[in-house]
């Protein structure tokens, strides 16, 4: 074990990502990592924010 406890992947949810997404997740199955996949979106108006849709 190299002590690498937590992975983080980004995805823009194509099909490299999801090839990325597979890698880290066979490696943190090795060390015995968490995994976790982060996947951003555009912004949104501040309005849409403060009535709770973002």
């Amino acid at each position: 074990m190299s002590g690498i406890t937590h992975i983080l992947v980004a995805t823009d949810l194509s099909p490299r990502a999801e090839l990325a997404a597979e890698q880290g997740a066979r490696l943190a199955r090795r060390e015995g990592a968490t995994l976790d996949l982060l996947h951003v979106v555009g912004r949104l108006p501040l309005e849409a924010v403060k009535r709770g849709r973002g």
